[in-house]
């Protein structure tokens, strides 16, 4: 289920709804506005393409190298926003390949929001190749979704119709159409 981006950017914002990071100057929240939507919008062009073409963002140091725990942080914070929906996929006997998927990721975002020591312990391997196993596993999720959840943007079009530049973007995400989407 696509998530309106005006329930999804408090999260990013570590805040209430509403809430915007606190900036000095409006064009920087602009800008950094600009290119938040901008990745979301590259994100999911690359998994529309299919398999294959996605690959999150993640961290790097010269210490640890891939610091994929911050992706999962976050994906586990998109998951709070629709617990209901994930329970459905957590549970999905009828796609074992997804419920399997799903639960991995829970695991990776469980080993990388709780503190050492507090969470179950993943195999080391599980950990070393989280960063290889995320992007296939999203691009599985992202098929399941298709299938079992048209997005609200592929149901508010009309086959044919056209969105104005200047129209709210049908994402929902309250911008218009030439700024989200269409950008």
């Amino acid at each position: 289920m696509a998530v309106p981006a005006t329930e999804w950017l408090p999260e990013v914002w570590n805040g209430a709804p509403g809430t915007t990071p606190d900036l000095d100057d409006p064009a920087e929240y602009t800008l950094l506005l600009d290119r938040l939507l901008g990745h979301y919008n590259a994100v999911a062009r690359d998994l529309k393409r299919g398999p294959g073409h996605y690959g999150p963002l993640f961290s790097h140091d010269e210490r640890d190298g891939c610091i994929w725990e911050l992706w999962a942080d976050g994906f586990g914070r998109a998951v709070g926003l629709r617990p209901d929906h994930w329970d459905k996929v957590f549970n999905d006997d009828s796609a074992l390949d997804v419920r399997d998927a799903a639960r991995l990721l829970a695991a990776l975002v469980v080993d990388a929001t709780v503190l050492p020591g507090k969470a179950p312990e993943i195999p080391r391997e599980l950990r070393d190749d989280a960063p290889s196993l995320i992007p296939e596993v999203v691009e599985e999720l992202y098929a399941y979704r298709l299938r079992h959840d048209p997005s609200p943007r592929d149901a508010a079009k009309p086959s044919g119709a056209k969105i104005g530049r200047n129209e709210p973007c049908p994402c929902g995400s309250g911008w218009k159409f030439k700024k989200c989407c269409g950008a």
